[in-house]
């Protein structure tokens, strides 16, 4: 996650990258050299010496690291708490600025010295989320508009409008003659980058597909625009011509959390940082797939019906309460408010049941979106599994959270509670840090805790499963039986192997015995949550994919034939299910 570009006065490029906590070093052909980690920040700013200094805002730190890696919080206040982006940068005086964003269309103007003083000049000023003084002594400032601060007296003025109404994060620089650029979209599938020169005429500079750029900085060496691709990872370099070129590639995964696997076999992950739902298929090529405010507390969760429908909750700080529903082919639309929703499972029923973090209940939503109370009075419950007896699993806690103004709820517990489909309701076991749970094929529990998964025995023992991970927030299974871990830190999905498989092999034919060719084979389960993977058929009528062990149902779809469905499939571990298929004309 690259938000923040910065160039020191030596003429270096630095990068920091906010879930992994590293200051790294990257050179014109895209080395990259760690100088600093577990440093953290969303927005950054290089003073005259090469002190490098880190805005995070959800704990209000500010932190400095030296040009030889040393690291030191100069200030941690409250008062410099905020859930949305919100502008820093050394301003021309050498004191750092920083205008906390609390989701509304006005902030404070907070000076802070580099030896963490804290002094409010100024209130009620425009929202900002880029700050950044010039050659020449001025101190902008960024949000709807691009604005001039005075250093004198900290007034606001409005230097021009900003492009497109809504900048990027740290989306403001500054050339040697003059030239402002502003940077949009990096909360979006595409962006721009507009120049903006003295007399205050805009032009577009460039498009940028995929994801906008965010902290972007003027690089003198290259004499090119270098910004960061927030959700995909990558390094961006934007020349005076408007020309593109890649300096570090990413890989569209910014912050994974909860995630599913839809009926046809791919990923929904939803990106925290990235504000994004993504699709991940098959082979591993991730997608955008639609704008999704999944930041947390609590944790983002998704969950998908036998028909492809999709669920999501919604609980992010200043955001709706509610949960997301995607019809296929849809666009996103509001099923039903929900008090901080958390943890999503999909009863093949067609119940969806819902963690409420805030209420201390889960509910049940009907088909018909009427809700009703499954289990209430417990503490902060989050992530959900459901195993083939209706058993509902649900993390709760952690018990000496206390929560704030901004975040009101936990982002992991310490207790796995099972509730029987009566609503019975045990605790299971307790598991410091646990964020995250799955149900494998053979109803064996998986559970989530920081950098480790553990297996979670029906009696309540827990046995180490996987180490070695860094900040894992959502679990699933695939129909192979293959087990998928999410990690923030890393911004990557691991898929973890070796579970009991069998095979579903068939032929799919007309009713002349000839081979049909390209046919659509989609394997099929909902049981106890849906699961699916879609293969066509070869030359010959062939198909073969591997499965857990399970009951399937078939579907088998050609052009200009009749579906056929076969249902009660069943696949045995180490074995050879084989299928004839014989298709109708339409």
């Amino acid at each position: 996650m690259p938000q923040e570009v910065m160039v020191t006065p030596q003429g270096d490029l630095l990068v920091h990258s906010v879930r992994s906590g590293v200051l790294s070093r990257v050179t014109d052909d895209g080395t990259v050299t760690p100088i600093a980690r577990n440093v953290w920040g969303y927005q950054g700013s290089v003073d005259a010496q090469g002190n490098v200094y880190l805005s995070w805002t959800p704990s209000g730190r500010v932190t400095r690291i030296s040009p030889a890696g040393a690291t030191s919080v100069i200030v941690e206040s409250p008062e410099l708490q905020a859930s949305c982006d919100s502008g820093f940068g050394i301003g021309p005086d050498g004191n750092l600025y920083l205008a906390p964003n609390q989701c509304k269309p006005t902030s404070d103007l907070l000076q802070i010295t580099p030896a963490g003083k804290v002094t409010r000049v100024s209130s009620s000023i425009p929202w900002m989320n880029s700050l950044h003084a010039t050659p020449d002594g001025r101190f902008l400032g960024g949000g709807y508009d691009i604005y001039e601060i005075s250093m004198d007296n900290y007034s606001v003025s409005v230097l021009a409008p900003a492009p497109e109404r809504n900048l990027s994060g740290a989306g403001l620089a500054v050339d040697d003659d003059g030239n402002i650029y502003a940077s949009t979209g990096y909360r979006a599938s595409s962006g721009r980058i507009f120049r903006i020169a003295p007399g205050g005429i805009t032009t577009l500079l460039a498009e940028i597909p995929e994801n906008g750029l965010s902290g972007i900085e003027w690089w003198p060496k290259t004499q090119e625009i270098i910004g960061g691709q927030l959700r995909q990872g990558g390094l961006i370099a934007v020349s005076l011509d408007g020309s593109l070129r890649e300096i570090v590639s990413g890989n569209g995964i910014v912050t994974p959390m909860g995630m599913a696997f839809s009926p046809c076999g791919d990923l929904a992950v939803a990106n925290d940082d990235g504000g994004m739902m993504a699709l991940v298929d098959p082979t591993g090529k991730v997608s955008w797939f639609f704008d999704y405010p999944s930041f947390t507390p609590p944790t983002p969760f998704v969950a998908f019906a036998r028909d492809g429908t999709l669920f999501a909750s919604v609980g992010a700080p200043s955001m709706p309460e509610e949960i997301l529903t995607v019809l296929p082919g849809g666009m996103p639309g509001t099923l039903v408010k929900s008090a901080m929703p958390c943890g999503l499972v999909y009863q093949d029923d067609g119940t969806l049941f819902v963690a409420e973090t805030s209420t201390g209940s889960i509910i049940k939503i009907y088909r018909d979106g009427l809700k009703a109370t499954f289990v209430e009075g417990l503490k902060f419950p989050q992530d959900l599994a459901l195993d083939t007896e209706g058993n509902l699993y649900v993390i709760t806690g952690p018990s000496d959270f206390t929560g704030d103004a901004v975040f009101k709820t936990p982002n992991d517990g310490d207790t796995i509670l099972r509730i029987t489909p009566d609503g019975g309701v045990s605790t299971l076991a307790h598991l410091k840090g646990v964020a995250a749970l799955a149900i494998g094929p053979g109803d064996e529990l998986f559970a989530a805790a920081g950098s480790r998964l553990w297996r979670v025995a029906a009696n309540g023992d827990l046995s180490l499963f996987a180490d070695g991970l860094r900040f894992i927030r959502g679990l699933d299974f695939d129909l192979a039986g293959n087990l998928y871990a999410s990690d923030a830190d890393l911004n990557g999905i691991l898929r973890i192997g070796g579970f009991p498989q069998g095979t579903i092999s068939g032929i799919v034919m007309d009713i002349s015995g000839k081979p049909v060719l390209g046919a659509r084979v989609q394997v099929l389960s909902d049981h106890p949550i849906v699961v699916g993977q879609v293969i066509m058929t070869n030359n010959d009528g062939n198909f073969n994919l591997s499965a857990a062990p399970g009951v399937y149902t078939v579907i088998v779809t050609s052009g200009g034939y009749v579906m056929k469905s076969l249902e009660e499939i069943q696949v045995i571990t180490d074995q050879v299910t084989t299928l004839r298929i014989d298709l109708l004309k339409l």
